[in-house]
């Protein structure tokens, strides 16, 4: 097989954390706060469709919603970005 010449992925998007080739997430937000209050739902339901003026955009829903935000299936979940922070600081 012949050697490639390839490119390496380090700051492509991708990190090399402790010999491992790890994904680096955004650190910034989607879109500037100005967008989120111009798109915003008022589904009253669970914003699990693309029924969903956020989840049709691609975006979370945010508090300019008026969604029943305890019902919302397209909101950030804080228990799942804790581990995940906790999942990078410990380095898996």
């Amino acid at each position: 097989m012949p050697n490639m010449n390839v490119p390496s992925p380090n700051g492509q998007g991708w990190s090399l954390k402790n010999g491992k080739i790890m994904i680096d997430w955004m650190s910034q937000a989607v879109a500037p706060k100005e967008l989120h209050a111009l798109i915003s739902c008022s589904c009253g339901l669970a914003c699990d469709s693309k029924r969903c003026s956020c989840k049709k955009n691609g975006i979370l829903c945010n508090t300019a919603c008026k969604c029943g935000h305890e019902r919302c299936q397209n909101k950030l979940d804080d228990t799942n970005t804790d581990e995940e922070d906790e999942e990078s600081e410990n380095g898996d």
